[in-house]
């Protein structure tokens, strides 16, 4: 199953040069723990609810006068909308996210995924499998060959 085939909505982004106040505010009306930084259409990197909390926080930064690319540092993982649900989650282990972006094949920016849109997936897909088992089981078909 490829990543493409699985709904997901179109990435909050923000610029490199974005106060990370306001990058704070989009996650908060979006209802969302992370944005995609963007410059121009090229992906930047990520920032997360939890990278605002540690810098404003703990390293007392002022979020107003902070920009987003302080906070971003190096290259986010990414997939091409042609990787596989499986190849994308062991990214996401891989890299410990919860948000993957989709990047096409030139780079822009496609989407991104979340962990919890692969969980739903993946769910669908073995409810469908059980369904079936169950149907052949039922139908006194336990070696699963067609009568």
């Amino acid at each position: 199953m490829r990543i493409d085939t699985v709904p997901f909505n179109g990435p909050v982004t923000v610029g490199p040069a974005d106060s990370v106040l306001d990058a704070a505010v989009l996650m908060r009306d979006h209802r969302i723990g992370s944005v995609v930084v963007v410059d121009g259409d090229r992906l930047v990197g990520m920032l997360t609810d939890r990278d605002v909390a540690l810098a404003v926080l703990c390293a007392g930064f002022d979020a107003a006068a902070t920009q987003v690319r302080e906070l971003v540092h190096g290259a986010p993982v990414s997939v091409l909308p042609t990787a596989t649900v499986a190849a994308a989650a062991h990214e996401m282990r891989r890299a410990k996210v919860r948000h993957l972006p989709v990047v096409s094949p030139k780079g822009a920016l496609f989407g991104i995924v979340a962990h919890d849109d692969l969980l739903e997936r993946l769910a669908a897909r073995i409810h469908r499998i059980g369904q079936a088992v169950h149907r052949q089981i039922s139908n006194g078909d336990v070696t699963g060959k067609e009568r």
